[in-house]
């Protein structure tokens, strides 16, 4: 029946369940939708809290074949979330709305803003429980305190720190680590090089030796890659949590993880560094730990910006935190209205050297590439290239380009990072299998690889996916971020 739900495993999906929602069929509002979908979502969270889930992700319910009318539909669901946060009921630690459209998501923030009414004061309460936040200092309900310090790591006293190396565990290739290792001396590259090599996201202990610290933990993060590398950043800063906690230690030392040669954006560091302290406070509410410090280097400003900006969102109460993504849209969108000068031409497409390309003037273009980029298509010499919706792995194209997050050993040795395979079962030839560090010179130079790729198998179609993009709207509460 409409407003019911239930509770599925997730297949091969990387969630825990899926709740499958019975949302209303929108008759123009004389069977109380709105009130049903409210109930919907509300029995989504009833669902979450049964199971134990500590995060849920909901789309705008019924706004498809069921013609629910957008707004109404962000009005019922940010509703079902307000009318829980307001009675003091259960609601996980993180709520997602999310949408490929970016409307709807601007409809769920102005939604969000305007329902708004908790006043802006240093303390907060959910339904999980309470903590009190000053500038430099969070207070959680279970007695851990995170405390954002300016100083030098290797001069902290904590029981354990918290050291970010590559997969040698080579201190010399950070500038912390090497700041460690000249303070522990020779001994922590010792027994560094005698756990060598380390995985991505994988933490292994040492001794502190010279330092005043018990343990030291040495972690692998990735390197930024988009919204993607955060799982596993949150997933390195509850392993070091976890580890120091069976060792019985109070206390704990993080770097800024990620904000150096690794080009995390320090305001997203921040977030989810917090973020995974205090899940690891809900899911642990008897450890030991009572103190977790983050060790900003005082020079870097940077890095200190993102961390106090964070620390101000929370202690004002700002709920919503917008990750805006461009749309692959709005790429035709410029050519078609001509707001950039100039766009450039440069890569050897299908037989076309580089030496072909030209500096093309807007103003310049031709009525027929200013229609083809309304249409989402435009064409380059012989080429056509055009935006289309869906599943890369359903387009009938010749390539499917896919980029790996992380790389395994034969892309990251491959020449140019470019791998090729079959392709299966698909109806591609190959698939072309890439590693970028998540920068528009990387992509052009992956895709310019790609298509001399094309053209040496003299492939006449290649399908890439639209790289670094995606949408996402995070709703955060009490103490939840």
């Amino acid at each position: 029946m409409e407003g019911e739900v239930m509770t599925s495993s997730p297949g091969n999906l990387s969630c825990k369940k899926i709740i499958h929602a019975v949302g209303p069929k929108w008759v123009n509002g004389e069977r109380h939708e709105e009130i049903t979908l409210l109930n919907c979502v509300d029995n989504c969270f009833l669902e979450t809290e049964k199971e134990k889930m500590q995060s849920i992700a909901i789309p705008p319910i019924s706004t498809g074949i069921f013609e629910f009318p957008m707004g109404k539909a962000v009005k019922a669901i940010v509703g079902a979330i307000k009318q829980r946060e307001k009675n003091n009921e259960y609601l996980p630690q993180l709520i997602s709305l999310v949408d490929n459209k970016s409307d709807s998501l601007q409809l769920f923030e102005t939604e969000l803003r305007q329902s708004k009414a908790r006043p802006s004061n240093s303390s907060s309460s959910s339904a999980t429980g309470k903590y009190t936040i000053t500038d430099k200092m969070i207070k959680l309900a279970s007695g851990i305190s995170i405390e954002l310090v300016y100083d030098d790591l290797m001069t902290s006293q904590e029981d354990t720190l918290v050291n970010s190396v590559g997969k040698d565990m080579n201190l010399s290739s950070g500038k912390v680590a090497a700041a460690l290792s000249k303070k522990a001396g020779p001994q922590l590259q010792a027994a560094c090089t005698a756990l060598a090599p380390i995985a991505s996201g994988e933490v292994k202990e040492t001794d502190g030796f010279n330092l005043a610290c018990k343990k030291v933990l040495h972690c692998n993060c990735p390197r930024w890659q988009g919204p993607q590398t955060i799982p596993l950043l949150k997933q390195i800063m509850m392993n070091c949590l976890n580890k120091a906690a069976s060792n019985g230690y109070v206390s704990i030392a993080f770097p800024a993880l990620g904000t150096g040669n690794l080009n995390y954006p320090p305001a997203m560091s921040a977030q989810y560094m917090i973020e995974a302290i205090m899940e690891f406070s809900q899911e642990n509410p008897e450890s030991s730990i009572t103190q977790v410090k983050v060790i900003v280097y005082h020079l870097d400003i940077k890095t200190k910006k993102g961390f106090e900006n964070e620390m101000t969102r929370l202690k004002t109460g700002n709920l919503v935190k917008m990750r805006p993504q461009p749309k692959v849209e709005d790429e035709m969108t410029r050519l078609k209205t001509g707001h950039s000068p100039k766009i450039n031409l440069q890569p050897k497409v299908m037989g076309f050297d580089s030496a072909d390309h030209e500096e093309t003037s807007l103003e310049g273009m031709s009525s027929g590439l200013r229609k083809g980029a309304l249409k989402g298509c435009v064409a380059v010499h012989n080429t056509k290239v055009r935006i289309v919706r869906g599943d890369i792995t359903d387009h009938k194209a010749e390539a499917l380009v896919l980029n790996s997050t992380d790389g395994g050993l034969s892309i990251r040795e491959a020449p140019k990072g470019l791998w090729v395979s079959g392709a299966g079962h698909l109806t591609a030839k190959f698939i072309f299998h890439i590693k970028t560090n998540n920068s528009s010179d990387s992509w052009s130079k992956i895709i310019c690889t790609c298509l001399e790729e094309c053209d040496k198998r003299e492939l006449q179609s290649i399908a890439f996916p639209a790289l670094g993009t995606g949408e996402l709207l995070e709703f955060r509460r009490g103490i939840i971020l």
